[in-house]
Formats: structure tokens, C-alpha cells, sequence
């Protein structure tokens, strides 16, 4: 029996995924991870809670929009950098073109109304937990901090239209969404 148990292993060992040793992101999406000049982020699931993963397939975030969007054409994920001894994390869209073949980056206005990939740095307080979508719209905006001007609140008398990208861990998270071209984001506790 003790054999047995060991060829087992072996042969575990011999088709576990040789790409980075990353079970934090599909493959695909840790390949385009590349093309954003990022990795996927260093134990991720090293965290004594539960946490979703730190993808999403099919968001793609804003109003008016050329198409829906399904599952297969859009993706979104976090993933990291290292710059000069300081851990930063990037929120990073991808979509498909035309011929359905691969992901690219996403980063120009005419794909997403907002800019990405969208920087995030740990003096936000922790790493970024698990990506969902919320449930619903409606949300104020004014409740919201633009990503890049936190002392900037967003507009008054104006709701949330779609629903935002969440970004949570142990009760404890962020809200994003693309108004007009803009970041907004919102802590939640």
C-alpha cells in the first residue's frame, strides 16, 4: 500500500501546472498579467477566512456599452508589482476582440469608459480581497471618493447606474466604479 500511495504522489506531482507554480489565477489570465507588467498576487489564499477568488469573468464596468458582455469576452483581476521594495497591486481589465481569440489588456476609453489598469496601493490598508459583483444599483455617489483624488468626493444627486465591482475580505472591502470616465471608490465595513 505504501507503494501505491507513492506512485500516487508522483504522478500528482508530474501534472501539477508547471506555469509559475500560480493557483491564484487561470492560466490565461496569468499570462495576460504579463501584458500589464504584473503577477498574480503572492499567496492570496494564505488568509485564515474564506475569500473569493481575485477574478471575475465577464464585468465590464459602465453605461452604453456597444454589446452585452458575456462570461467569455471580458475578465477582470488583481495582480502585483514590486517597485523599489514596495508592493502595489493593480486592478486590471481584459477583453476579447472580434475574433473571440485571447485576451488583451484593456486601456483605451472606446473599450472601457475608465482608465486601466487601475492602481492600488497598500496604503489602502490591506492586500485587495476577493472580487464579486454587488447586487444592486442605486447607491449614492456622493458616498464615493474619486480613486484618484481621495479628499475629492463624487457628485452629489447622482446614483450608481450599473453595478459596482466589489473587492472584499473578512467583512472588510472596497466598492469601484467607473462614472464618467473616473474612478470611484468607497470603503466598506
Amino acid at each position: 500500500m505504501t507503494l501505491l500511495r507513492l506512485v500516487i504522489l508522483l504522478l500528482i506531482a508530474s501534472i501539477c501546472p508547471a506555469y509559475g507554480g500560480s493557483l491564484t489565477l487561470p492560466q490565461e489570465l496569468a499570462e495576460a498579467a504579463k501584458q500589464a507588467d504584473c503577477t498574480p498576487i503572492d499567496n492570496f489564499f494564505d488568509r485564515p477566512a474564506m475569500i473569493a477568488p481575485p477574478y471575475l469573468y465577464g464585468y465590464r464596468p459602465g453605461k452604453g456599452m456597444a454589446a452585452p458582455v458575456t462570461r467569455e469576452q471580458s475578465a477582470v483581476f488583481w495582480c502585483q508589482q514590486q517597485r523599489q521594495g514596495a508592493t502595489l497591486y493593480q486592478l486590471v481589465f481584459l477583453h476579447k476582440d472580434h475574433s473571440g481569440h485571447g485576451f488583451s489588456v484593456t486601456r483605451s476609453a472606446r473599450q472601457l469608459p475608465c482608465a486601466t489598469p487601475l492602481k492600488w496601493g497598500k496604503s489602502r490598508g490591506a492586500p485587495p480581497g476577493g472580487l464579486t459583483v454587488a447586487t444592486t444599483t442605486g447607491e449614492p455617489l456622493n458616498r464615493f471618493v474619486y480613486a484618484t483624488q481621495t479628499d475629492r468626493k463624487g457628485p452629489d444627486q447622482q446614483v450608481t447606474s450599473h453595478p459596482p465591482l466589489q473587492s472584499r475580505y473578512d467583512g472588510v472591502g472596497w466598492d469601484f466604479y467607473c462614472h464618467q470616465g473616473d474612478w470611484l471608490v468607497r470603503q466598506r465595513h
